[in-house]
């Protein structure tokens, strides 16, 4: 999955950074919620607002607002 203008945990600062170049990520084995509920990969849309929790390429929690 490819997505742009998502923030990012960063552990090094204790905050969320704004990326906005393209981030490319594997969803495998990530815990995905969209407005609170558990969903699916395939419920993330353009213009949606995400939160990434990752290590490297690889999502460990995906917040979709």
């Amino acid at each position: 999955v490819s997505v742009r203008d998502a923030s990012d945990w960063s552990e090094h600062r204790s905050r969320w950074m704004l990326k906005n170049n393209s981030l490319r990520m594997s969803l495998d084995h990530a815990v995905i919620y969209k407005n609170g509920a558990l969903a699916d990969p395939d419920m993330l849309a353009a213009g949606d607002r995400v939160y990434l929790l990752r290590d490297d390429f690889k999502v460990k929690l995906l917040l979709i607002k």
